[in-house]
Parts: C-alpha cells; structure tokens; sequence
C-alpha cells in the first residue's frame, strides 16, 4: 500500500454565537483559528489539529490500538498528552452476558479505512468467541471539538461506554449547575467535555458518569444505553459524540438547539409566589394581602386542589377537592387573582396514573423491557403507587383534561408537573407495539410537544418543576429552577453546589426565564439518608411561618 498523505487547513473567522444553534456540539472559538488534518494511511496515524491565539491542540487517533477509544488521544500544546475515554466504545451480548471493550478475549479487527475531505472513516469488526459486531466511526474536527459519528450494522450492543480519562494529571470533576446529564473534567488547566448529542442519539437511556478511578484517571462523561424492548429487540447504537478541549470553560460547554419561549417577557415580567396550602379561602387571604401590599405583576400558581388531593387519584383532578372548598371555591379564588391583575395557574400532571382513579387504564401504561408496568410517583402518605401514562399518550390526556380546566377555573397560564423534572431516559416505554419504544428521544419530542398545548389551551405562559430543564428550556416560559448538577447520591442540589453560572447566563437565559432558586426545602437539603429538611422547621429557622 502506499502512503496517502492528505492535509487540508481551513481558516475559520466566523462566530458560531451569532449563527442559528441547531446541535448541542459547543460553539466554534471566538478567535481567529485553523483546522488541519493529516491522514498517512499507510502508517495508520490519523491527526487532527486546532491553531489559534490561545495555543495548540491535535487529537491523535490510532487503530492500531484496537476498536475502542483507546486509540484517542489529545496533545495540549505539544506537551501534555492524554487518553480522554481509556476503553470508550460499544459492548455487546453473548449468550445474555455484558461483553465490555477491555473484556478479556475480544478482538478488533480493522476491516476498511479512508477518507473524505477531512473526514476519517473507519470500519470495525469486534469479535469474542462466536459473535461479531460490525461498526463504523467517521471523525472530523471543527473548532475545538472533535465529533465522532458511531454506527453499528447489528442490534446486539447493550450500550456505549464513554468511559473515563486516563493518563490525566490530577483530574477534578467538575459538577455544572443546570447541566443534569453530564460532568466536565478539569486537569493540568484545560476543561474537557465529552457527551452524546441527544438531539440525535438512538439510545434508549443516557446516563451522567461521575466517579474518580485513580489520580490520573476519572469518569466524568456518559453512558448511553440500548435497552431491549418486550419482544427483545434492542436499536441499533448510533450517536453523535462532541469531544472538546479548551483552556476556557466556555468552549467546552455545550450548546441548547431550543426555541426562544413565546412568552420569555410575560414571564420576566412576573414573580411566581407559589400556593400549596389545603384552603381556598386562606389562599385567598394570601392574595389579597400581595395586593394591599401593592405588589402587582405577580404569577399565581396553586398546587393543591386536586379532587383526591395532592399526588392522588390522577389523572382524574375535577372537581376541585370538596375539602378545599370545591370548584365554588376554586373559582373564587381564581378571580380574587385576576381582580389583583395576576396571572392565575394550577398544577396539571400528565405523567403520573394512579390505579384509584376512575379512568385507571393499564393498557395505556408504560412497559419496562421484562413487562412488567413502569413505576411513577409513590405516594408516601396514602400509601399507593402510581405508574407511568406512556409518553405516547401524555398528549392526549392534556387534551381531555387541559380544556377543561381552563373553562371551568379561569386560568390565564399553567403549571405542568414532572415533564421538565425527569429524565427521558426514566420515561422511556419500552412496549413492543409503542411508537419508536425504547427511544429517548423519543420521549423527549413528545414531552417538548406539551407546553405549546399549554399555551394554547390557557391563552399564556406555561411554568415547568424543573431538574432536567436544559433539555426542554424555551419549550416552557418559566421554570420553579430548582438547581442540580449531573451527579449521583447526595449533595446533588442548592446549598451544596458550586457557584457556576455560565452554563446559566450563556447557555440557558436567551431562551427563557427561571424564576429564582426553586422551592427552599430542595435548596437546603440535608445530607442525612438524602432526605429534604422538615419544611415547617426551615421556614421556623429563616422566620417564614404560613397563615394561621
């Protein structure tokens, strides 16, 4: 064979910033920079390097070190030299058992290679006994970033491991507020993010990484999984993966391809005070004294008047709960808000279905890969368990009730539980007949659909709970933005958190509003059995007792 040496340099002078946002890959550097690549076939060295004012950076890439990630590495500035995904790659099932890429027996074969322009594709065969599966890579750079499109020609990969740095000097992970699906890393003054588009992934579940190997070594990214759905089938692996390096934290993080909201100045203009109280009458009292007290602009959102109460019997909420005072007292209350001139919401939730409610279906409940019915919330004061309405459905049970309560209570905007707080990767259906089950992107298309019927139905601006927001910002107006990072076990929320705002200002304000720090017992949680502190002894302790 002989040597094929290809290099192409391209001067890039444009600002991403200022062009339109359609991937979550980070945003092309500011400054003037060049990308080149070189491609020696023959020796199998494949580089591919970013000049700019603020220094040097390749990513070498080399098969001979097999199929994985192992063959990755990053040179900062000639001198410092790291693997960021030690054995990053696809696994695969034989004979109902994990086989992971460092599995002692596998084997990689590298079946094809070439290039286009500035693209790098490889072919791969990774082999363990019997079983073989077929994959390609194709990798260009762009900026600072180094994006890897993965795709397997078989269906029997159970995930795809990012796995963790290695060969790093004293690596630090670092915890982003608002960034709930993955971790940045730290080390010898540069950041590091590596992730998986969700805009595009074929994955069922992508799960944040955040634990420290050793001293030069720490998992910081992500794992995407490919569950089976209940027949047993699973998607074939195919991701998008951004891997950026910078010495500024700002090129590494990544971007939000949302809408800017509809209503983002309704909702800057408001403050959202929240009523959680078992009277609609002390409710009122609440009201009218933000009114006497000449506050206007104010953004009502009643949580507790549900006819089984709080977190029972959904999705069955009318009439308004008798002990509260029922829908002639809901009422009332809706127009004591809108004689204030405020905005007026109550709490809708399309994702919990509880086996007490009269409209209880089991057909329209979410599968898990043996089955068996997805569990939602358990209700820890009256003991039962809701389960999951499939996400397919959501939309059109927010259709069947939405209207209704609209009409019935006057509401001029809304409150949607839960869609914004979890993870599609906890939603996914995993029913054989559901469409595109087992996908998280498919729950997360159905679930952005939402607010917009929101709006509709209640002529204003939608509010979410929160958690997860990143993914679904500008698809709501507002969000109670309680504050967590990607990162597993406790100290996850508020008090605990580092003071990063970037992600905050730069990624996440253009396209909506997030009204404060979301609710006190979640930003004081306590450590102990990661439980929340007692509200009542909070508002004790800061001196903010409620109405007699």
């Amino acid at each position: 064979m002989k040597v094929m040496l290809f290099v192409l340099a391209t001067l890039f002078l444009i600002n991403e910033s200022f062009a339109q946002i359609t991937s979550p890959k980070p945003t092309l550097p500011s400054n003037t920079f060049s990308n080149s690549v070189v491609f020696d076939l023959k020796q199998k060295r494949f580089d591919f390097h970013y000049v700019g004012d603020d220094g040097l950076l390749k990513y070498e890439y080399r098969p001979d070190y097999g199929g994985s990630f192992h063959a990755l590495h990053c040179v900062v500035n000639d001198s410092y030299k790291f693997r960021p995904s030690c054995f990053g790659g696809m696994s695969m099932v034989f004979n109902d058992t994990v086989i992971y890429p460092w599995s002692s027996g596998v084997q990689y074969i590298l079946v094809d290679v070439e290039t286009s322009v500035d693209t790098l594709i490889t072919r791969w065969q990774m082999k363990y006994e019997s079983n073989t599966l077929n994959y390609t890579y194709r990798i260009h750079i762009a900026g600072r970033t180094l994006v890897i499109e993965a795709a397997a020609e078989d269906s029997i990969s159970q995930c795809f491991f990012l796995d963790r740095a290695e060969e790093t000097k004293d690596p630090v992970i670092i915890y982003v507020p608002y960034l709930t699906l993955f971790n940045l890393l730290f080390t010898d003054d540069i950041f590091i993010s590596l992730f998986f588009d969700w805009e595009k992934t074929n994955a069922s579940e992508i799960q944040p990484l955040a634990d420290y190997f050793s001293n030069t070594s720490a998992y910081f990214a992500q794992t995407a999984y490919y569950n089976p759905n209940t027949a047993g089938h699973r998607r074939k692996v195919k991701e998008t993966i951004y891997l950026t390096v910078s010495p500024s934290l700002q090129d590494v993080l990544p971007n939000v391809p949302n809408p800017t909201s509809p209503y983002k100045n309704i909702s800057a203009d408001h403050l959202v005070f929240d009523l959680w109280y078992d009277s609609f009458s002390s409710s009122q009292q609440y009201i009218k004294l933000l009114q006497n007290a000449g506050l206007k602009d104010i953004w009502v959102i009643y949580h507790k008047w549900q006819n089984g109460g709080y977190d029972n019997k959904y999705p069955d909420v009318m009439p308004a709960n008798s002990f509260y005072g029922g829908d002639t007292g809901l009422q009332s209350l809706s127009q004591t808000a809108k004689d204030a001139g405020y905005l007026f919401a109550l709490h809708e939730n399309y994702i919990d279905f509880y086996p007490n409610a009269p409209s209880w279906n089991p057909d329209h409940i979410s599968l898990n890969s043996d089955g068996s019915m997805k569990k939602s919330w358990f209700n820890s004061y009256t003991g039962i368990q809701s389960f999951q309405i499939k996400p397919s459905l959501a939309e059109q049970y927010l259709n069947n009730y939405s209207p209704v309560i609209h009409s019935t209570y006057s509401t001029t905007a809304s409150f949607l539980d839960i869609h914004s707080s979890v993870s599609p990767s906890y939603a996914v259906d995993y029913d054989d007949n559901a469409p595109s089950g087992g996908s998280f992107l498919e729950v997360l298309q159905h679930y952005r659909n939402i607010p917009e019927r929101l709006r509709q139905f209640h002529n204003g601006p939608v509010s979410g709970e929160g958690y997860m927001h990143f993914l679904s910002v500008g698809y709501y107006d507002d969000i109670e933005a309680q504050i967590n990072i990607g990162k597993y076990g406790n100290r996850t929320q508020g008090q605990w958190l580092p003071l990063f705002v970037d992600f905050d200002l730069l990624k996440l304000h253009d396209k909506m509003v997030s009204h404060g720090v979301g609710y006190y017992e979640r930003f004081f949680q306590m450590k102990q059995a990661n439980q929340f502190i007692c509200p009542f002894l909070l508002m004790k302790r800061l001196n903010i007792l409620p109405l007699s």
